[in-house]
């Protein structure tokens, strides 16, 4: 086929189609193409002609392609950086030539983006609708949004403080790519973290553009997309995607990615109602401390991971002296401010893996994990005194009682809990404002 008909062929197919579009001879070797024709090549790092128009098609796909005139096929296209981009393909016959073809191939990534869109935030909406772990939920959110707008990686961060976002779940094809961002993100400067985090609105940045050249940036990507993660209507955080290359993130990709916020901010807005609702059934609504069948529970999981793993644990049942009196004196208004004040303070005092409970009217418990009878009688001692330099408002003298033991191989919860009520019995008895061990404690030297 001579290139003179072929270029006359090319200009009168090209005026006003926005398609790729190359003149083929009788072996399938491109001889000329249209201007998308060449970017496509280039993009596969492939020469613009004298090779198979095949050889722009990702090889799975081949079986896809017509062998000759035929209706329209969907593959997609190779690219170095891009990734797999879907086109359609037509291959038509050039009039006045014996073996020549003409080769379209039309851009359906948009249509097919959509297709994966929806296929995506479906079953993003099983794992919301099914309550699975905000963490779990985050981590598919990310890997999803990923592929659908073309991105290198993506993450959720939830906004910490005035200065930092903390990514709570990220997905990142790249391993490398993954180890170059940081946990903790600045919400200062001109990342699209930040701008989210300043606007309220979906942001887009070009690192090459905003540094004046892809040279020397300090990560992998070049460009990064974020949208807004709200829940009920207060800003919490931010769905963001990054990508080495500019030209493969979609150009609608913040809008993309504010529908996926949506479904992460339900997420959430589901995890906190439920512990809500978790905290609300497990703890005493006066004081906010567990309440007696929680701490129970508690107890019962401490006794058996202490006995598995041979650590200590110790109790101490503490009671207000004389807490009749507070309410016949100062009326129940002041009973229950006071209450609430000894259990500040019992919080205060208590470390983030003990258990602390309002196990009755007057009466509280504290359950100390990974903790031998000294340190327990001595962590007690400081509440104990603590609360007695205090003043409860109205209540300017109050004391407490404690009795504490600690988990003596072979005894189960009951035995543990019962050996404490009695240290904290024998403190009543000898006067009260004190703190007394068990009996089975005292064979060590404790008193």
């Amino acid at each position: 086929m001579s290139s003179a008909p072929a270029a006359a062929v090319l200009r009168s197919v090209m005026d006003g189609v926005p398609a790729a579009i190359a003149i083929v001879d009788g072996t399938g070797v491109v001889v000329q193409g249209n201007a998308r024709w060449n970017a496509m090549c280039r993009g596969a790092d492939l020469p613009t002609r004298g090779v198979e128009w095949w050889s722009l098609i990702d090889p799975a796909d081949h079986r896809r392609l017509p062998c000759g005139a035929g209706p329209a096929v969907e593959a997609r296209i190779l690219a170095s950086e891009a990734g797999r981009r879907w086109v359609s393909v037509t291959v038509a016959p050039i009039e006045d030539e014996a073996s020549g073809v003409v080769v379209t191939l039309t851009d359906i990534g948009g249509s097919k983006r959509d297709e994966a869109e929806r296929a995506a935030l479906h079953r993003v909406a099983d794992a919301v609708t099914r309550g699975d772990e905000t963490r779990r939920v985050f981590a598919r959110v990310a890997e999803e949004v990923a592929w659908v707008v073309g991105a290198d990686g993506a993450g959720v961060a939830r906004f910490e403080d005035a200065d930092t976002a903390r990514l709570v779940g990220r997905w990142a094809a790249d391993p490398v790519l993954g180890a170059q961002v940081s946990d903790a993100l600045p919400l200062r400067g001109e990342g699209t973290t930040a701008r989210v985090y300043a606007t309220g609105m979906p942001s887009r940045v070009d690192y090459a553009q905003l540094a004046g050249s892809a040279e020397g940036l300090p990560h992998l990507w070049r460009i990064s997309a974020a949208a807004p993660i709200r829940v009920e209507g207060r800003l919490w955080g931010v769905l963001g995607v990054v990508s080495r290359d500019p030209g493969r993130l979609a150009d609608d990709a913040e809008q993309r990615l504010e529908r996926f916020a949506d479904f992460v901010g339900i997420a959430i807005a589901n995890a906190e109602a439920r512990e809500s609702l978790l905290r609300q059934a497990s703890t005493d609504p006066l004081t906010g401390l567990a309440h007696h069948g929680a701490f129970h529970d508690s107890l019962c999981e401490e006794v058996a991971r202490a006995a598995r793993y041979g650590h200590p644990l110790s109790l101490a049942v503490i009671d207000i002296d004389h807490f009749k009196r507070v309410n016949d004196a100062h009326g129940h208004q002041v009973g229950d401010q006071t209450l609430r004040g000894v259990a500040d303070q019992l919080q205060a005092h208590a470390r983030g893996i003990d258990v602390i409970a309002r196990i009755g009217g007057e009466e509280f418990a504290w359950l100390m994990p990974q903790t031998a009878m000294p340190g327990a009688r001595v962590a007690v001692e400081r509440f104990r005194v603590a609360v007695g330099d205090a003043a409860f408002g109205a209540v300017l003298r109050l004391t407490v009682s404690a009795g504490v033991a600690a988990l003596e191989a072979g005894h189960d919860e009951s035995e543990l809990f019962r050996l404490a009520d009695e240290a904290l019995y024998r403190a009543k008895g000898a006067g009260r404002d004190r703190t007394m061990v068990s009996a089975a404690a005292l064979g060590d030297g404790v008193t």
